[in-house]
């Protein structure tokens, strides 16, 4: 019997090393959103920092956020590991309001 993965996980960190259970090592805001097109994600790991002068995980939520509005991404569950509070709390507000957005359908 073939086993057929439907949904899988990212980590977004540049730095700390994908754990165990993840499908995805997304080093930036561009990748993380390929794999958002390519692939059906059902839970993403945030940090926030990504690096000088790029997008950050902020971005991504933004962007994860909007699509949620738009009804154009499926809900998927998250949580956050950034070690930045004001990063992390960005994340958070932009999430909670997509729960909120997936709650409408």
């Amino acid at each position: 019997m073939k086993i057929v993965k439907i949904s899988s996980k990212i980590w977004l960190d540049d730095i700390r090393p994908i754990p165990e259970g993840y499908d995805y090592w997304c080093k930036t805001v561009d990748e993380a959103k390929a794999v958002f097109n390519s692939e059906k994600i059902d839970f993403i790991s945030f940090d926030n920092d990504l690096g000088e002068g790029i997008p950050e995980g902020r971005d991504l939520a933004n962007w994860i956020e909007e699509r949620a509005y738009n009804k154009t991404l499926p809900k998927l569950d998250w949580q956050v590991h950034s070690a930045n509070p004001e990063g992390a709390s960005a994340i958070s507000k932009a999430m909670l309001s997509a729960e909120r957005f997936w709650e409408e359908e």
